[in-house]
């Protein structure tokens, strides 16, 4: 069963304190957000989950057991796609199995089910730039998944798209939660964007301005789809947003 915990991390850059003893655990199963003000430490915060930076102090646990590198079942989608221009989408799909034993054959099977996956079948040969940004970021979604990981992490994926491309892949990835044919069971997102939090999570991780604490964590009790026209939609980003102007 994967499981996050953040116990206790600090962190500071060019002696700027960034991040002051943050804790909190997200769960297998569940979809957590981070949010806060900009510029207060959240992506800094992923970053030291996927293993790309080390704190200070304090330390990360996945599934119980603390680790300080890129584990193999943590993977991550990016804000601005990350895709390599020259590769096709395919290829670009395929630098996810990188580390992989199997043969070339089946990775490309693979990749081509990911990429079904996520709506692209007729786009595997194509390059980035002929897509638009929604279809860019569905490729850097089936790169990140078809390793298969546990846990998958994503630093503002929505922010750069245009209001339907944003819903309907917000709806994807909430589905995939659901969807028995990728394992990925726990989702932690970073976000700037209350409703979008309100709207995916289990729980929403409040910070407050740099150098960043916890705030609050706030368990979001309704029912998926979750209506945004609701009062009880509504009353929960009012609290969010009370948490985070306070």
């Amino acid at each position: 069963m994967a499981g996050i915990d953040v116990d206790g991390i600090s962190f500071s850059y060019e002696k700027r304190e960034i991040l002051e003893d943050i804790s909190f655990s997200a769960k297998d199963g569940n979809f957590l957000s981070i949010i806060g003000p900009s510029g207060c430490g959240k992506s800094t915060i992923l970053r030291i989950i996927a293993g790309l930076l080390k704190p200070n102090s304090g330390q990360i646990l996945y599934s119980g057991k603390s680790y300080a590198a890129a584990q193999p079942k943590i993977s991550f989608v990016f804000q601005e796609f990350a895709l390599l221009p020259w590769l096709t989408n395919l290829e670009n799909v395929l630098i996810g199995l990188s580390a992989s034993e199997m043969t070339e054959g089946e990775k490309r099977g693979k990749a081509e089910r990911y990429l079904n996956t996520f709506g692209l079948s007729n786009f595997a040969d194509f390059y980035p730039n002929s897509l638009s940004g929604g279809m860019k970021q569905r490729v850097g979604l089936a790169r990140a998944v078809v390793s298969e990981p546990d846990i998958l992490l994503m630093d503002e994926p929505f922010s750069s798209l245009d209001f339907l491309t944003a819903s309907a892949l917000r709806a994807n990835v909430r589905e995939m939660l659901n969807d028995k044919s990728i394992p990925v069971s726990l989702v932690i997102m970073v976000t700037h964007n209350v409703e979008e939090a309100v709207e995916l999570s289990n729980s929403i991780v409040v910070l407050s301005e740099s150098p960043a604490k916890v705030r609050s964590i706030v368990d979001v009790d309704l029912p998926f789809p979750r209506v945004k026209s609701s009062a009880k939609f509504r009353k929960s980003v009012d609290a969010i947003y009370s948490l985070l102007t306070s």
